[in-house]
């Protein structure tokens, strides 16, 4: 049980700097680009969808 607790540890360790790592990889501009693209979408769905099918996209996402 420890051993398996001390595995689980440091994968998430593993994946946590691996995962820092790749972000500072990505240039600001680019990441300021994909927010704004972001949220011009999520501005433009909320608007054309009814709020039903908003969450029914949302719990789909969420699924996966």
């Amino acid at each position: 049980m420890t051993l398996q607790r001390r595995s689980a540890v440091t994968l998430l360790q593993r994946q946590k700097t691996d995962l820092s790592r790749r972000l500072r990889a990505l240039p600001l501009p680019a990441v300021m680009g994909l927010a704004v693209l972001g949220g011009f979408v999520a501005q433009r769905l909320s608007h054309r969808l009814p709020p039903s099918r908003l969450l029914h996209l949302y719990l789909t996402a969420r699924a996966f």
